[in-house]
């Protein structure tokens, strides 16, 4: 085995500009980060994987708003739109490269297959995520119609 040092940011922590979060596993999971301190005043909407989560510590110190979709790099066309974000990132890694990413994806129909028939342990694994928003945010942002997809109670104990 060999070891060597890696850099890494640990100077900013992104978790506590975190604005929203549907808490979902993979798939489907939505989180949305405000920075008013950001280099630039623009939204990034990623669209990515797990890969992803690494690169939040450094596009939340950049841009205003980050919005981040699980989607493999599969794109919502409804969602692009509904954001409004002056930068899109669409990540993937290799495992899902079997298929291209779709074009046709739907956040919306990945939500709720998600979350039809939930077990309470899920429910309660999850639950530790989930960071619920304003109407009128989820509004501003271009989400409230993905957070009304969510079952009733979603964001109680």
């Amino acid at each position: 085995m060999r070891r060597a040092a890696t850099p890494r940011l640990n100077s900013f922590d992104h978790r506590e500009l975190k604005r929203y979060d549907n808490g979902l596993p993979n798939f489907g999971r939505v989180i949305v980060w405000e920075n008013s301190d950001a280099f630039l005043d623009q939204c990034c909407l990623v669209m990515g994987a797990s890969s992803s989560y690494m690169m939040f510590p450094y596009l939340v110190r950049i841009f205003r708003r980050v919005v981040f979709v699980h989607s493999a790099g599969n794109i919502d066309a409804s969602l692009v739109q509904a954001v409004s974000a002056q930068v899109v990132l669409v990540q993937t890694n290799a495992r899902f490269m079997v298929r291209a990413p779709q074009l046709t994806w739907s956040l919306h129909d990945t939500i709720l297959e998600k979350t039809e028939g939930v077990s309470m342990e899920e429910h309660t694994a999850a639950f530790a995520q989930r960071m619920p928003a304003e109407q009128a945010a989820l509004a501003g942002w271009g989400l409230a119609r993905w957070n009304d997809c969510l079952p009733e109670g979603w964001f109680n104990t």
